[in-house]
């Protein structure tokens, strides 16, 4: 057997597993995946100490597993609750994108973030309630008597949570006698208060981790002891196990809707059901101790949320004009409304009250316009919602605004380099940051702008942009243009000639040929970022595309 002194060439199978460690490799190096690991850490460490601290509690001999379990989770389901709507914080998101920090940080994730996060809560949930429920049922007492809080708050803490704390059985048999004789002030001075002061009064430190006893009460002053009195409707168990219930069922609801199979085929229920969330807030408030300080911060900002969404940047009755462009293209002009700021890479939501009251749709806004007295939307008939809208272009009349909103798109306000790649209606955000850069340019930036349309007609969408950006003697701008329709070949519209240098446009009959513009991708001296909108199938070729040229990929989504 001869040895030539050549390797043998890999097989492909070797070839796409170097490229996948090669990609897998550029993914860990990147700023962004370790900002992302070090918020990811951070959650579940927290989360980890939290189920510790609820998991390692001894009471009396009725604490078991169950009992563990239960408040295991719900300690951990308190910080989960802290971050789980912060993924979907428009307001928040936006104020984010618009500084230059964004480029590094992952937020075209974030409602995939929301989705993860919603799975983790759905489970803890799960957990959290039937483990309380087979704890109910484990105790001598009946399952039923148990839940809907028979005895009062009192009595069953000195059984349960205050145990400890209770020198002897007799106590409990008083108070429990106390109470069943009205509870009067004479006996509360002359039996009740001796022992509660020396026994029950030491488990309200603030060191303790009690079911929902309140670290300052004290259970030395009448009044006081009175409030825990209470059985059944008026108590806080009472309370605390309704509410859990509620909430687990409008959880299950709300998860369940929000499954992508079910959202896709029944968006209107799922926008109406998600709304129970607010609901959820207020259910959480009854049925949570009161020191849960890892809430406190989520509170103020979805009340912040709320009022900015409901309150200060919406805008109703909103004067608009309905065009079609194409086969299943229309073109929604808007009145700017007072105080309305047009930006690019924003969207904003809309709602047409003739169609339906409580549906919001975003769409991206085609950014900044000399007089900026209009606001333009283009929108592809797609859904129902979106088929019912062309059929008003006769009787359409107004339109309310909600936003506006950054989206992923603004981040390339910040790019040096920028790869633009769009397909069909997906050229929308782009077109406002032409527009933002052929009105406000920056110096040394550098634009490559790939656009797949089979629409001839929606070429002329570009035609408003071509003489102010050949204008910027600081951008230099590549235009090409791929049209998939079926048309014998055809050369540039006119007002695509006699271009400047810094500005090339060129057009090509058929599909983007993806290794040609790998190719070209991986010459530059400074990477680009690259950013995509349009259909899934054209994202992920996109992505691909990035991933082997180790390029910064980042997707329109709201």
């Amino acid at each position: 057997m001869f040895n030539t002194g050549v390797n043998p060439a890999p097989t492909s199978d070797k070839l796409s597993f170097l490229k996948a460690a090669l990609h897998a490799l550029y993914f860990v190096t990147s700023l962004k995946f370790w900002l992302a690991m070090l918020a990811l850490v951070s959650l579940l460490a927290c989360m980890s100490y939290q189920f510790y601290l609820g998991y390692s509690y001894e009471s009396n001999e009725t604490t078991n597993q169950y009992l563990r379990f239960a408040r295991a989770t719900s300690y951990a389901i308190f910080v989960l609750l802290a971050v789980l709507s912060l993924p979907v914080m428009r307001n928040s998101i936006t104020f984010i994108r618009s500084k230059p920090i964004a480029k590094y940080l992952p937020l075209n994730k974030n409602r995939k973030l929301h989705h993860y996060l919603a799975h983790v809560f759905m489970l803890l949930v799960s957990i959290h309630a039937s483990q309380y429920l087979f704890y109910y049922d484990s105790l001598a007492t009946d399952f039923t008597d148990t839940l809907l809080a028979k005895e009062s708050d009192l009595v069953r803490s000195m059984q349960t949570t205050m145990y400890e704390f209770v020198s002897e059985d007799e106590s409990i048999i008083l108070v429990a006698d106390w109470i069943t004789q009205g509870a009067s002030h004479e006996a509360y001075l002359s039996e009740i208060k001796p022992f509660l002061k020396e026994d029950c009064t030491s488990c309200h430190s603030k060191g303790s981790s009690q079911t929902w006893a309140v670290p300052e009460l004290s259970l030395t002053q009448y009044g006081e002891v009175l409030e825990w009195t209470n059985s059944g409707l008026t108590s806080k168990q009472f309370r605390i196990n309704i509410s859990g219930l509620l909430m687990f069922v409008i959880t299950l609801l709300i998860w369940v809707m929000a499954l992508r199979v079910v959202r896709k085929r029944l968006y209107q229920h799922f926008q109406k059901v998600h709304r129970l969330a607010y609901l959820m807030v207020m259910l959480v408030l009854l049925h949570l101790p009161l020191n849960s300080a890892w809430l406190v911060p989520m509170l103020v900002l979805i009340v912040l949320e709320v009022y900015l969404c409901r309150y200060r940047n919406i805008y109703r009755n909103c004067q608009a004009v309905m065009t079609p462009l194409a086969k299943d293209v229309i073109r929604l002009t808007i009145e700017r409304p007072e105080g309305f700021v047009i930006n690019a890479g924003y969207y904003v939501q809309i709602r047409i009250p003739s169609i339906n009251k409580h549906e919001w749709h975003p769409f991206s806004l085609t950014g900044p316009r000399p007089k900026e007295q209009q606001l333009v939307l283009k929108i592809r008939l797609l859904g129902d919602w979106t088929k019912q809208l062309a059929k008003q272009v006769k009787s359409f009349n107004d339109v309310d605004i909600r936003g506006p909103f950054a989206s992923p798109a603004r981040i390339t306000l910040h790019s040096k380099h920028s790869w633009l790649m769009a397909a069909g209606i997906g050229i929308t955000p782009f077109l406002g940051v032409l527009r933002q850069h052929a009105l406000h340019p920056k110096q040394d930036k550098q634009i490559q702008l790939l656009w797949v349309v089979k629409e001839l007609q929606l070429l002329a969408w570009l035609k408003p942009l071509i003489e102010p950006l050949a204008q910027q003697s600081t951008l230099r701008c590549n235009i090409q243009l791929y049209l998939t329709c079926d048309i014998e070949p055809m050369q540039l519209p006119d007002w695509c000639h006699h271009l400047s240098d810094n500005l090339t446009i060129s057009l090509t009959m058929g599909r983007p040929n993806w290794s040609e513009i790998s190719t070209k991708m991986g010459k530059y001296d400074i990477k680009p970022d690259c950013y995509t909108c349009g259909p899934k199938s054209f994202s992920k070729q996109v992505a691909r595309l990035c991933r082997s040229n180790k390029l910064n990929f980042i997707e329109e989504q709201f």
